[in-house]
């Protein structure tokens, strides 16, 4: 978007760190977190995740449509080699669902998203089909859970009543789940994933703002700010500007917000933003990954959209 090379090349000396540090007891390329986490199970350091590689291959296809530089490529390809040899599934009437980690065989809606975004992305690219296939049933098996409202819960119905949890939908996990969903309705022109990302991004954009734009974290919830729900916001309707007439006011307010109640003096943003007996309270915590990378993204998703905005004007 600058056109300074300088980004790029620090770009490029992440992608080989990246490439140099991959999880090495797989063939294929994948990451994990780093550092130990308590789910249903635990889940050490370093196991891989469909997330934490999706994203990290995000990063590979965009330097590879900046570039062309093959090895970002096939880096993408590795990535899906990886997401259907490593990953589990769970097969049903539905369609299927990916595995968050290798260890486990959770039900996770925006996991299995992320996997099926990318594989049906590669998977066009290279004109491999079955990559497309496998894509298409695991968003067919999340389209199959979704809520009257247009929402999805964190965790499929099957592990919900295995785990005996209720349905817990947030702002973020939201915001990922209707890009992905855009993202796979763009290659696969299905009317059935068009006409469930209407009703996701109808009931976002309904319940997860407050009057002055404000991301609050659950829907029509307690004044609870979370910066990853901030950045997800701006990303989110970044993307879905040109499908949705309230996307451009949501960007707006919610840039305006944000810069104006969780960036501190100096440059960097604060973790979360809450109400408590009437009194605006904070946790001025500087995450590089939760707060402070996300945000670096959003802003500039947001800085594009408008950039291009003005040049259409031109």
């Amino acid at each position: 978007m600058t056109k300074k090379s300088d980004y790029l090349t620090k770009a490029e000396n992440i992608a080989k760190w990246l490439l140099d540090n991959p999880n090495k007891e797989y063939q294929n390329l994948c990451w994990g977190y780093p550092f130990d986490w308590l789910s249903k199970i635990f889940i050490p350091k370093f196991t891989p995740s469909g997330v934490v590689t999706s994203n990290i291959g995000r990063g590979f296809w965009d330097l590879y449509n900046i570039t062309n530089e093959q090895i970002y490529l096939d880096a993408c390809i590795s990535i899906c080699e990886f997401f259907v040899k490593s990953l589990n599934r769970t097969v049903t009437d539905n369609g299927l669902c990916f595995s968050y980690t290798t260890i486990d065989k959770f039900q996770v809606h925006n996991a299995n998203l992320f996997v099926a975004e990318f594989l049906i992305k590669i998977g066009n690219h290279i004109k491999n089909t079955e990559w497309m296939r496998l894509a298409l049933d695991a968003t067919e098996f999340s389209l199959a859970e979704q809520n009257n409202n247009g929402s999805l819960c964190y965790w499929s119905k099957e592990d919900m009543n295995k785990y005996n949890m209720s349905c817990s939908v947030d702002h973020f996990h939201s915001g990922f789940e209707i890009r992905m969903l855009h993202s796979i309705w763009t290659i696969s022109k299905k009317d059935s994933i068009k006409k469930a990302i209407d009703n996701y991004y109808n009931f976002y954009s309904d319940n997860f703002f407050s009057e002055d734009f404000a991301p609050i974290l659950e829907p029509k919830g307690k004044y609870f700010i979370d910066i990853h729900s901030c950045a997800e916001a701006l990303i989110c309707n970044s993307v879905l500007i040109n499908e949705y007439q309230q996307a451009k006011e949501i960007i707006n307010g919610t840039a305006n917000w944000t810069i104006s109640n969780m960036q501190t003096q100096t440059g960097w943003f604060r973790y979360v933003l809450y109400k408590r007996k009437n009194k605006i309270r904070t946790i001025d915590i500087p995450y590089l990954r939760w707060s402070q990378a996300w945000m670096l993204l959003a802003l500039s998703k947001t800085l594009e959209v408008f950039t291009n905005e003005i040049k259409e004007k031109k």
